[in-house]
């Protein structure tokens, strides 16, 4: 009677348990039963625990994925970005800042970025690319020279996808 408890299940199957234990010492024949709506609020408070730890494990397992990811794509020789539109954001991995010979630090904007490709018949199909993936959903896959940061050229292969969500370009990554 002196304790109650409540029990969720987390994301890895792993059972949370939340217990409430009366620690003062009570005279005999005291009620010290907990309330309905006490084991109600019990029951939501490890609900919302569940909740809050299975975001944590999501978020490691996602940096977990994302390391793996960013190492076999250095392996490869591959970088890979993304162009969230709205609000604007664009990320490079370090492997294509390599590729640009960009400081790892360094963010430089869409319309930065864009100014590497060569200018001409380079930088117009990228654009245009760019442009059919974001009004029409089209993919692209183009080899195109860039003037890396530094100054040198270079032959990529630039592969973008759009995403969409009710009937509007949410980002395109590649």
């Amino acid at each position: 009677p002196h304790e109650i408890q409540s029990e969720a299940t987390l994301s890895d199957n792993r059972p949370l348990l939340v217990r409430v234990i009366y620690t003062d010492k009570h005279k005999e024949g005291q009620d010290t039963s907990f309330l309905f709506e006490e084991e109600k609020l019990l029951d939501q408070i490890a609900n919302i625990l569940a909740l809050k730890l299975n975001q944590i494990l999501a978020i490691r397992e996602l940096r977990k994925k994302q390391k793996f990811l960013d190492e076999a794509n250095q392996i490869a020789d591959i970088g890979h970005w993304e162009l969230r539109l709205d609000p604007e954001h664009l990320y490079l991995s370090d492997k294509l800042k390599e590729i640009f010979e960009l400081a790892p630090e360094e963010s430089p904007s869409p319309n930065k970025v864009l100014s590497y490709f060569k200018e001409g018949t380079h930088r117009q199909k990228v654009a245009n690319a760019f442009e059919r993936a974001i009004k029409k959903g089209e993919p692209d896959d183009l080899e195109v020279k860039i003037i890396t940061a530094k100054g040198n050229e270079r032959w990529v292969r630039t592969v973008g996808d759009p995403e969409f969500c009710n009937g509007r370009c949410i980002r395109v990554y590649g």
